[in-house]
């Protein structure tokens, strides 16, 4: 039986995402000229990717660079990145870190999404 990638239904749902947040972002600048948009993107974005990937892996490197594709050498240099920027230095602290400060997560059926369960075979 061969393992079957679940899709996001073509959309973009993490576009979409993004887009209303830096859209509220803006609006709260209030005229003035934002300055770093890439970088604050990206970086929020990588750390909320990677937190989510090493909660899902129980902190498996292996794993997590599968799931990411790619090598573990390059998990270990964003997670020493991510260590540097938040200030802490394992990943159970990390972890702690993202749990406290990410919003809860609701289920497709909890947020009135149509969107499939990822890892789940469309019923």
């Amino acid at each position: 039986m061969t393992k079957r990638k679940t899709r996001l239904n073509g959309s973009n749902e993490i576009a979409r995402s993004v887009d209303r947040s830096l859209e509220e972002y803006f609006k709260r600048l209030d005229g003035e000229t934002p300055t770093g948009v890439y970088d604050m993107v990206i970086g929020h974005v990588e750390r909320a990717l990677l937190a989510s990937i090493m909660t899902r892996t129980e902190g498996n490197q292996t794993q997590a660079a599968d799931m990411l594709g790619i090598g573990e050498p390059t998990v270990r240099t964003h997670l020493q990145r991510i260590f540097s920027k938040t200030g802490t230095s394992k990943q159970t602290e990390l972890l702690a870190l993202f749990l406290r400060t990410a919003p809860p997560v609701r289920s497709n059926q909890e947020a009135g999404s149509d969107l499939p369960q990822i890892g789940r075979e469309p019923g």
